[in-house]
């Protein structure tokens, strides 16, 4: 029988990590740290050799040989006092007859698609997409699809629910993208959740155009008085600056409002620093954008950020939205028109500028240079037109 001791959390802090036992021509031997409790019969913490750890109550089912080794939590969430209480209500269901195992599967096999779909955001999602799913599960699955029972979703229901996106293929494929990732899970772990089939799979994407959108000269025009009239305006110089480097740098939304002033290099005239999905990368900058960034200076100089949020200066702003829709309406921009599609007319006018496809794609940050053809195919094939045109005086001799 293993020692046993009245555990407290003085005790489980001063635990040290087991050590990996070497083996000759094998992998080293993982071994786990166990302290039992003398309080509560079948209890105890065990550590692994990375230093987690985690309570389990040990028990045997009534009229059964089968032995259990139930999770209770992990330590320091899951303290000595709620893990003895939590432990003891589990065994109190073990003596009337019923196995906190089984009764654990039941419940889950039964969960709705609400509640597997954020147990699934909460828990397994990757960090890089997880803001973008939980997003997607809280605006979109929930509302339509969140009632029903998970292991009862037929296509007939995903196709119905992504019909109401027809008219937003952008939003309908991020949605069955999304679902469809989430019931290849379910599937995999069938024996968890009783899903047989991918209800998504005989669905298609939808075919979505890239954003065109490029400033006419009056509409830059316009633009720029009234960057120019609201910088004078005393409060207003953050929302100026962030419309002015994104419309100079081409950069994406988020990678304007997450740069600290230690990712500005005014020696190198870049941007440093920026993560993408290929790596991290710098922006180079104009002369433009390196002037913006002065005048900012001046204004936020002292924080940590370019665009410290009024509330808090630990954090960041996230939006500039009532700004924008100011500047939409005084200027006569597209009602659809978004902060976003600044960054398409920085690339529109560099292509439309005669500057070679693969420079584009290095300013806009692109992962490759057919990600860019792909987004602005719509201002290349009249380029290349007018390419061709340059060349019929070559054959007039003939």
């Amino acid at each position: 029988m293993p020692n046993k001791v009245v555990i407290t959390d003085t005790i489980i802090d001063k635990m040290k990590k087991p050590k990996k036992v070497p083996r000759k021509g094998k992998k080293a031997k993982l071994q786990y740290n166990r302290i039992w409790d003398s309080k509560v019969p079948g209890l105890f913490l065990q550590m692994s050799p990375e230093g987690g750890k985690t309570w389990y109550l040990y028990y045997r089912v009534l009229n059964r040989k089968t032995q259990r080794q139930y999770k209770l939590g992990n330590y320091p969430i899951v303290r000595t006092v709620l893990a003895r209480k939590t432990a003891l209500a589990k065994l109190g269901l073990v003596a009337s007859g019923h196995d906190p195992h089984l009764d654990d599967q039941k419940t889950i096999k039964q969960g709705t698609l609400a509640e597997w779909s954020k147990y699934y955001t909460d828990n397994l999602a990757k960090t890089t997409s997880v803001r973008a799913e939980k997003m997607v599960h809280n605006t979109h699955l929930v509302p339509h699809l969140g009632k029903l029972l998970l292991a009862e979703v037929i296509e007939d229901d995903i196709q119905n629910f992504l019909n109401t996106y027809l008219t937003q293929p952008a939003t309908h494929n991020k949605v069955k993208a999304y679902t469809s990732k989430f019931f290849n899970w379910a599937k995999r772990n069938r024996k968890k959740t009783s899903v047989l089939f991918n209800p998504c799979t005989g669905i298609k994407q939808l075919k979505c155009e890239s954003r065109k959108f490029s400033f006419t000269d009056i509409q830059f025009k316009k633009v720029s008085e009234f960057l120019v009239k609201w910088e004078k305006r005393q409060g207003y110089e953050q929302e100026v600056y962030y419309v002015g480097l994104v419309m100079a740098t081409g950069c994406r939304t988020s990678e304007i409002f997450k740069r600290r002033w230690g990712d500005v290099s005014f020696e190198t005239n870049q941007l440093v620093n920026i993560p993408t999905k290929t790596g991290t990368k710098s922006i180079e900058l104009n002369e433009f954008a390196i002037d913006l960034l002065k005048r900012l200076q001046a204004l936020t100089g002292k924080a940590k950020w370019l665009f410290p949020s009024p509330m808090n200066p630990d954090k960041h702003r996230v939006n500039f939205r009532s700004f924008w829709e100011k500047l939409r309406d005084e200027t006569g921009l597209d009602e659809g028109t978004q902060i976003r599609d600044l960054r398409t007319n920085f690339g529109t006018q560099l292509i439309n500028g005669g500057v070679e496809i693969a420079t584009v794609s290095a300013l806009m940050n692109h992962s490759d240079i057919a990600t860019t053809s792909k987004h602005y195919a719509h201002v290349l094939k009249p380029t290349q037109q007018k390419a061709l045109t340059k060349t019929n005086s070559l054959f007039k001799a003939l």
